[in-house]
């Protein structure tokens, strides 16, 4: 069996005209922004939601997930176990600004995340705990622990 391919006819360039070549050119400066790349940081737009790294840790008898927070209070962090999906939900929220301070740059903002794993077969779910302390996140999940006899 073959594979048919259709192609079409390549322009050779040597031919282009000036024609051809003007709006292409326009086209390509009226694109160009010149500054693009000394805006600062608070013009462009950031986006609403950020992704913090976990550090997912398997031992026999326990699953450790830890991850940076800063800036999230306890309150506003759920974290959600069924069945094997564990979920991870959060926002930090903007600090309240000062009126009679002067701002020359403010590049904090509130943001949100979520994050979800999917847990191997055999874990202990209604012994996992949690715990947000000093900004950083701890959530434990022990496995089902088989005696054998």
């Amino acid at each position: 069996m073959s594979i048919v391919v259709r192609r079409r006819p390549v322009r050779n360039p040597t031919l282009a005209t000036t024609t051809d070549l003007l709006p292409r050119v326009l086209r390509d400066m009226l694109r160009w922004d010149p500054f693009r790349g000394m805006a600062p940081s608070w013009i462009t737009p950031e986006p609403a939601t950020f992704s913090p790294a976990f550090e997912v840790e398997e031992t026999q008898d326990r699953l450790l997930f830890k991850a940076e927070l800063p800036g999230v209070q306890d309150k506003d962090v759920e974290v959600r176990l069924r069945g094997n999906r564990l979920t991870i939900s959060g926002k930090r929220e903007l600090e309240r600004a000062v009126e009679h301070d002067a701002y020359y740059t403010y590049e904090r903002s509130s943001r949100t995340f979520m994050r979800a794993f999917t847990l191997p077969a055999g874990i202990d779910g209604a012994h996992a705990q949690a715990a947000l302390e000093q900004g950083v996140l701890t959530v434990v999940v022990p496995k089902v622990v088989h005696l054998d006899g």
